[in-house]
């Protein structure tokens, strides 16, 4: 369990928590009740399958720290093997680095602390 869902809260009462998606080979934090018709999401590229949940809150969003292991091959060589930080839009600084690298290999563009580095997907 990372936090509440702030999506669907109050409607399905989703928890987001970080899971493996194999197929895909990365991790993502999303809400429980997809299923349902939540799709709030935030992809973990770049991460090896050693992360996992930190016991540690975010002081900015309530949200569980995630005990980050990069692959260090594709991230920026100033970020850590190891980091633990919050996944959340905009709340630390190393995972906003991560994600703009990683978009800006991808063509992107753009800044992480913008909601739009929140994944969210729909469902049809």
């Amino acid at each position: 369990f990372v936090k509440q869902c702030d999506t669907c809260s109050g409607r399905l009462n989703g928890q987001m928590s970080l899971r493996w998606v194999a197929k895909l080979s990365k991790y993502s934090v999303s809400c429980d009740k997809w299923k349902d018709g939540c799709s709030n999401s935030v992809w973990l590229a770049l991460c090896k399958q050693e992360t996992t949940v930190s016991q540690t809150p975010c002081a900015r969003c309530g949200a569980m720290k995630i005990n980050f292991v990069f692959d260090t091959r594709s991230v920026p060589p100033s970020t850590p093997a190891q980091h633990t930080g919050c996944c959340m839009p905009g709340c630390d600084q190393v995972w906003c680095e991560v994600v703009d690298f990683n978009r800006q290999l991808r063509g992107g563009v753009g800044s992480s602390s913008s909601s739009s580095s929140m994944r969210r997907r729909r469902s049809f």
